[in-house]
């Protein structure tokens, strides 16, 4: 993305495609001008993201966690925030910020919820609610629950080998989840 900001290289030669119909561009680890980015070029990598001619049915930013500026951009920008929690108490505390901060300063007031490195949907759910009566305490937003993914032996296994966990073990409980995700926010972008 790097090469991409700095107007090095076009965004769309900075894709990876990892499997039919599915790219990545990658932000890259530690590299710190990505931290120092200002607005103006913020936008620009919005407005190539829009004017990309391959025409893609879903974009998924992957923030870091945490408030920082560009976090808060590129989610102010979005049509849906979802959310992805683990049971770290870390994480319900960034994501909590997060939420909060988004909706105090940019009137967000919807947000998704994905619980990720659960035992099971139990669990993910458990989460879920935990994050959910803060919110409602404290906030005037709405979270919605999108489902969970358990962290089993074939994900362990996919993450470890670099491969999708969908493709390399379908009918693993955390394909199943990541299935019943993709379903979840198929289903609310149809409407």
């Amino acid at each position: 993305i790097l090469n991409a900001v700095s107007g090095e290289d076009s965004l769309e030669n900075c894709l990876v495609e990892l499997s039919q119909n599915i790219f990545l561009l990658s932000g890259g680890s530690g590299i710190k001008e990505l931290q120092k980015i200002n607005d103006y070029q913020r936008q620009h990598l919005l407005d190539q993201l829009n004017s990309m001619p391959m025409g893609f049915d879903y974009l998924i930013i992957d923030t870091a966690p945490g408030i920082d500026d560009n976090v808060l951009y590129l989610n102010s920008s979005v049509h849906e925030r979802n959310i992805v929690i683990t049971p770290e108490p870390a994480s319900l505390t960034d994501s909590y910020a997060l939420i909060k901060v988004l909706n105090k300063y940019h009137k967000v007031t919807k947000f998704s919820i994905i619980s990720n490195f659960v035992r099971d949907e139990q669990e993910g759910l458990s989460l879920y609610k935990r994050l959910s009566d803060v919110t409602e305490r404290f906030l005037n937003v709405s979270l919605d629950f999108k489902g969970s993914v358990p962290l089993d032996l074939s994900l362990r296994k996919a993450t470890k080998a670099q491969q999708l966990v969908v493709l390399s073990s379908p009918h693993a409980v955390s394909s199943l989840g990541l299935k019943g995700i993709a379903k979840n926010i198929k289903n609310v972008n149809d409407i």
